[in-house]
């Protein structure tokens, strides 16, 4: 019956071993057959995708241009089902020279062009299957045709779209080539939306089936063959099984009694502390490891060893005796020593219990070292002897309490309690505090010691006794479960009158140095740390005493190029006590500018402080000033001297000159009247009256720089004059330079010479245009009134007592390279030039015309920022109302919407009111972008009023924006910077205004006038 079941269980595993295994390798035959076809359908789709996508478009692109024939149709390029058959065609090849099978391919229509591709009636069915569900993306079935099983595979090739009716549509709109290749109707006729066409694709399988056949018998036998061993194996494995039975039990009982045995000597060498095993004569039966390693000995040597041997103080008659009380006691625990192998002797903790195993009695000893324990109580011996003479002798109160309810107890106290209470520490060991202060002071302190001991923490309490001050400092102590309290308390009598004696001397010192007008006073650490900083200090470098007082002295007003030599002589007056030497400094304010001062220091070491640093200055800016003012008077009498000699020989010079060109030009002229106009003299003649009007105008320059010029005075007008020189000064100028005209008007008269006042003009226009050279920049000439007091004149070119009212100015400023000192100083001198050689008197023979007119002349420079002169004309009648620019309708209204720009809500809101007042509608933009989208809603803004620096869109590019978006917009710009800096940005590009901030009403009302 057992051989029956078994063949039974072998026949049915061996039937599902064969079902799975062909069913495996058939899916896996199907699944690489399914790789194989899809590779080959992408190869044709990319056939099918080019001459769709590229080759199609090419060919209608270049037919619709002219470029090839109307009638031309070639399938080879242009027919994606012609080139696919042909490349399979050469696929198929391919495939028989290696020994495989065809693969079937048709690009299958009900309608075909060609009849090969025809379809046949499974592939019909297919078409009109995939027409009618269009969701069916492809058809994947394995069938046997002919006898042949194929892997057929189906998926819609082309669905004709309106590309396609131009081809496969009416015959008679296919290309006529296409109409000569084709004849009949194949292929034409096809509706838009349909799907003309699929791919049909059979791929052989009877070689891969015949394999997974023979894989499938294969794999059959062996598993027939292994269950069949198996069968065998397993009567032979039960014989086996039944023959060591036996043994194993046999093996398993003798392992469990090794392995307690094991466990047991495991456990007795793992054991921490030494065990020992001792007869009652005294040898040593057995040890374990802890035993040798606390000995020193092997456990071979220990166990040649006696009690005796190990234990100094135990000879074999103690032992003996010691055995016997064992016996009674059965256990005795006691302190011995040992002796180990190099000779050192430790103290131990012994434990010995008797123990009888038949007749055989042993002593079962567990031993520790205490070496470690008999240490640590030496030192808590030592420290509570060290702590005693600490309480006996110490220098402040200290002590140890106990908190309970009903109050505080002292447990330890030190002995010069007595100087405080009248009562020694040894005798306030177990009272109350009740018992050793006053009733309310008693209560007081046991409340703060309640507080200590309840919430944990460090208190520190200042306190009067018995007419003495005391600092006391109160912590909780923690010993186990148990908290106590201790403390100590310090007499501070004595410090608190030396303080204040010090508070006194200290407040009196700082009044002093705060009440020093004249003199800034900052004491500091070593590390620069300010401690001390008086109200000249504040008047000086600007920084508060609440911003001084805990900075670093060298950030506050040492510049930087300083801080290494100060920091340096400090640390040498620490190092050395020598004070820094006094002398004078240039030190930085909070501004940034800088201040002449003679300083001084002194080092002082404060009573149980830290040393400090003392620094008296002096402010020298005025005589500094004064100093400055009388060398440059000295320089400008010395020039004034010079220029006045020089003067005098030019002036006489140009007279003298003069004369002898009268001479010439007036003989020129005659001869010039009277000579044949023909002669070839009269060139020579002409050639003559130009050089000589070029030597008068070098007279003229001589004379107007000595100041004795003949002019022509008349009353003019300096805006007239500009406006009648506009076009010359434009075409004077570099191409690079922006002119900029800004006149006031109505503008005073003037008594001048036009013709010296426009040489004037076009001699600093063309400096400013060659200043600025060959980069972009701007020149504006500015007019304007203005009343000059004493203190505006006395920087002018020359002070020469000119009187104080009202002048007319001529200014004019660019963008050019600027001048240093040295060239600002020589600007005048007669001949000097930054030109080359043989340019004439050139700016001398300016300032001689200005000077010669009563005038006078001012020059800002700075280097790579740009020069302006300014020329000052005594006007020759006072206007009615003189407001230096201000001269418009004061009780002018606008109308309409006005733009307001600012990221200041100050600004926003101050300026709306402005505007309101001024008669308009405002609408507030906080930044550039905001303004934008402002502006894109608002279609009837008339103008903006623009800040030039704002976060997110700054107003050079929210101006950029809003003319892009209206190139008519007026926009005035607003800023803290002045004009020149602001509008040379915009030159040429259409800004319609400028107002600094902060600006008035006024300001604002001229501004919006001007536009």
């Amino acid at each position: 019956m057992n051989v029956f079941k078994q063949a039974i269980i072998a026949v049915v595993l061996a039937s599902i071993i064969g079902f799975l295994t062909y069913t495996a390798v058939s899916q896996y035959v199907v699944h690489k057959a399914e790789e194989n076809l899809r590779n080959i359908m992408l190869s044709h789709r990319s056939f099918h995708a080019y001459i769709q996508q590229v080759m199609h478009p090419t060919y209608y692109k270049a037919r619709d241009a002219g470029k090839i024939a109307e009638d031309f149709y070639a399938p080879e390029i242009l027919s994606s089902s012609y080139v696919i058959r042909v490349m399979h065609g050469f696929f198929n090849e391919e495939r028989k020279r290696s020994g495989l099978s065809e693969v079937y391919y048709k690009l299958a229509a009900n309608n075909p062009r060609n009849p090969v591709n025809k379809a046949d009636g499974k592939e019909a069915a297919l078409i009109s299957l995939f027409n009618n569900n269009r969701d069916l993306k492809e058809y994947t079935e394995i069938a046997t045709i002919d006898g042949k099983k194929y892997l057929v595979y189906a998926k819609p090739f082309l669905e004709t779209n309106q590309a396609c009716i131009r081809c496969h549509g009416k015959r008679k709109d296919a290309p006529p080539g296409l109409q000569h290749i084709y004849s009949g109707q194949g292929g034409f006729n096809e509706t838009a939306g349909v799907i003309r066409a699929i791919e049909s694709v059979r791929l052989p399988l009877n070689d891969e089936f015949k394999t997974t056949f023979i894989v499938t018998t294969v794999s059959l036998s062996v598993a027939v063959i292994l269950i069949i061993l198996y069968s065998f194996n397993a009567r032979l494995r039960l014989k086996v099984d039944q023959s060591t039975s036996e043994l194993k039990k046999e093996i398993e009982e003798r392992k469990l009694a090794e392995e307690a045995l094991k466990f047991t000597r495991i456990s007795f060498d793992a054991a921490s502390d030494a065990m020992y095993w001792v007869n009652p004569e005294g040898c040593i039966v057995d040890v374990n490891e802890a035993s040798c390693r606390a000995l020193g000995y092997s456990r071979e040597e220990l166990l040649r060893m006696t009690v005796a041997d190990v234990d100094p103080g135990t000879t074999n008659e103690v032992w003996q005796q010691n055995f016997s009380e064992l016996r009674t006691h059965r256990t005795l625990r006691f302190e011995s020593s040992h002796r180990a192998h190099d000779g050192r002797i430790f103290p131990v903790e012994i434990v010995a219990n008797y123990v009888r195993h038949g007749d055989e009695e042993l002593n079962c000893g567990f031993v520790r070292d205490i070496s470690a324990r008999k240490q640590m109580e030496d030192e808590l011996h030592n420290r509570d002897e060290t702590f005693s003479q600490f309480m006996h002798h110490s220098p402040i109160y200290v002590y140890i309490k106990e908190v309970t309810p009903a109050g505080s107890r002292v447990l330890q106290a030190s002995d010069n309690f007595d100087e405080m209470v009248g009562i020694p520490g040894s005798a306030m060991t177990g009272k109350m505090t009740a018992e050793l202060f006053p009733a309310e002071f008693a209560a007081k302190i046991d409340a703060e010691d309640r507080a200590v001991v309840t919430k944990g923490e460090v208190h520190k309490i200042d306190e009067d006794f018995n007419g003495r001050n005391y600092t006391t400092i109160k912590f909780p102590l923690v010993q186990g479960e148990r908290i106590l309290l201790a403390g100590y308390t310090i007499d501070i009598t004595e410090r608190r009158r030396t303080e204040a004696a010090l508070m006194e001397s200290e407040q009196r010192f700082r009044s002093l140095l705060e009440d020093i007008p004249s003199v800034a006073a900052q004491g500091y650490a070593l590390d620069g740390t300010v401690l001390f900083w008086n109200r000249a200090s504040e008047q000086m470098y600007g920084y508060t005493p609440e911003e001084a007082l805990g900075a670093n002295l060298l950030d506050l007003i040492i510049p930087e190029e300083m801080k290494a030599g100060v920091t340096g002589a400090i640390q040498k007056m620490a190092e050395s006590g020598e004070a820094i030497p006094a002398g004078e400094l240039l030190l930085k304010r909070k501004d940034g500018s800088r201040v002449p001062v003679f300083s001084s220091h002194a080092l002082l070491t404060p009573i149980g402080g830290q040393p400090e640093l003392f620094c008296l200055d002096i402010d020298l800016t005025e005589r500094k000033c004064a100093e400055e003012q009388r060398i440059k008077l000295e320089q400008q009498l010395r020039h004034a001297q010079k220029l006045e000699s020089l003067g005098v020989l030019a002036g006489g010079i140009a007279h003298d000159f003069n004369n002898i060109l009268m001479a010439i030009m007036g003989n020129a002229d005659l001869a010039l009247m009277r000579i044949n106009r023909e002669s070839p003299a009269v060139e020579n003649l002409h050639r003559i009256e130009q050089a000589s009007a070029r030597a008068a105008d070098l007279a003229k320059q001589m004379l107007a720089y000595s100041g004795k010029g003949k002019f022509v005075v008349e009353n003019i007008d300096i805006n007239t004059l500009l406006e009648d020189m506009l076009h010359m000064l434009e075409v004077s100028i570099s191409k690079k330079a922006v002119l900029r005209i800004n006149k006031y008007s109505p503008l005073p008269t003037i008594d001048a010479d036009a013709t010296q006042m426009r040489q004037i003009i076009m001699n600093l226009v063309i400096n400013a245009s060659e200043a600025i050279g060959d980069k972009s920049g701007v020149i504006a000439i500015s007019t304007g009134c203005i009343d000059c007091n004493r203190g505006y004149l006395k920087d002018v070119w020359l002070d020469e007592s000119l009187d104080e009212g009202l002048y007319v100015y001529l200014e004019i400023a660019d963008t050019g390279c600027g001048m240093d000192n040295d060239t600002l100083a020589k600007l005048f001198d007669p001949f000097f030039t930054t030109k080359f050689t043989g340019r004439g008197l050139g700016m001398a023979a300016v300032l001689g015309i200005v000077r010669g007119h009563k005038g006078a002349i001012k020059v800002y420079s700075e280097l790579k920022r740009g020069t302006t002169f300014k020329i000052l004309l005594p006007a020759s009648e006072r206007p009615a109302e003189v407001s230096n620019g201000t001269g418009f309708q004061s009780d002018w209204k606008g109308a309409g919407n006005v733009l307001l720009v600012d990221d200041e809500e100050a600004v926003l809101g101050i300026g709306t009111e402005m505007l309101k007042e001024l008669g308009f509608n405002v609408i507030t933009a906080e930044d550039g972008r905001d303004a934008v989208e402002k502006f894109t809603v608002t279609p009837d803004i008339d103008f903006v009023i623009l800040d030039l620096t704002m976060p997110h869109m700054d107003g050079e590019q929210c101006f950029r924006e809003l003319r892009r978006l209206r190139s008519d917009i007026k926009v005035i710009m607003s800023s803290g910077f002045n004009e020149q800096e602001v509008t040379q940005k915009f030159a040429g590009k259409g800004l319609a205004g400028f107002i600094q901030k902060p600006y008035k009403l006024s300001v604002l009302r001229e501004a919006i006038q001007k536009i």
